[in-house]
């Protein structure tokens, strides 16, 4: 019995130590490709408009030193610089922007528990709208219901998402009023089941550091962004019974604004 025993711990041990090299391998090889591709980098770069070998290769945009073309340098998906002319720079970069718009609306989708079929659905049956226009409704549709609820804490995040949807669209100005309006929801501590609880409130500093640099695109004064936030914070007060004012809000906000501001600064 004993020697059955050790016969089968020498078959485990054995099996173990070939998925370990088989597992190595696999690992090796899918490194190969990297580790030859920054060798063909290192050794130089042709220029896309003439060919010239251009050694070391250029990290950013630089004129070939021969042919005195532009040249632009962007990075593949699998990590491999690639030297690029005009044309194909503008080609690769609207190629990157469709592809991060694209994840970004399968995220907000997600985010508002919407599919992907359900919103090709909703395509088809509004066909002279864009994507961004059927995402806005969905938006819209999801604000509602969870406000009806009473639902305060999803109906911050959804929001939140409006507000990341205009400042893709680069809309400003609409977008920093729904960043207030989540930040005032924030310090009011709105929470789901119709339950607002300030003193679990605080504001939540990404959004702090998106007013800012919505403020600052916009070329807002402090005083002009403290006067639209107290607006922002009497017209949610009004409307959905916030108990904190918009004096104690934005007293509650200050601190972490003056914070946020050094820290950006520095």
């Amino acid at each position: 019995m004993k020697h059955i025993f050790g016969g089968i711990f020498h078959l485990f041990g054995w099996l173990r130590s070939l998925l370990v090299k088989k597992k190595n391998l696999a690992r090796q090889n899918a490194l190969e490709p990297i580790k030859r591709k920054k060798a063909e980098w290192s050794e130089g770069a042709k220029c896309p408009y003439c060919g010239f070998l251009i050694s070391p290769p250029p990290q950013r945009k630089r004129k070939c030193p021969k042919c005195k073309g532009q040249i632009y340098v962007r990075t593949d998906e699998s990590g491999r610089k690639i030297l690029m002319d005009e044309v194909e720079k503008r080609r690769f970069d609207e190629e990157r922007r469709k592809i991060a718009e694209r994840d970004a609306l399968l995220q907000t989708l997600k985010r508002i528990e919407v599919t992907e079929k359900e919103f090709e659905r909703r395509k088809q049956q509004r066909p002279g709208l864009s994507d961004a226009d059927i995402l806005w409704e969905f938006l819209n549709e999801r604000a509602m219901q969870y406000a009806s609820q009473k639902h305060w804490g999803l109906y911050r995040n959804v929001k939140l998402s409006m507000g990341e949807h205009l400042m893709r669209e680069k809309r400003y100005i609409d977008a920093l009023q729904l960043m207030m309006e989540v930040t005032i929801l924030d310090i009011n501590g709105a929470d789901n089941n119709g339950r607002i609880w300030p003193k679990d409130g605080f504001a939540a500093p990404a959004v702090i550091g998106n007013m800012l640099y919505l403020r600052d695109q916009e070329n807002i004064s402090s005083q002009a962004f403290q006067e639209m936030f107290l607006a922002k914070a009497g017209e949610l007060k009004k409307n959905l019974r916030l108990p904190l004012s918009p004096a104690e809000t934005w007293r509650r906000l200050e601190k972490d604004l003056k914070e946020a501001e050094s820290f950006k600064n520095q």
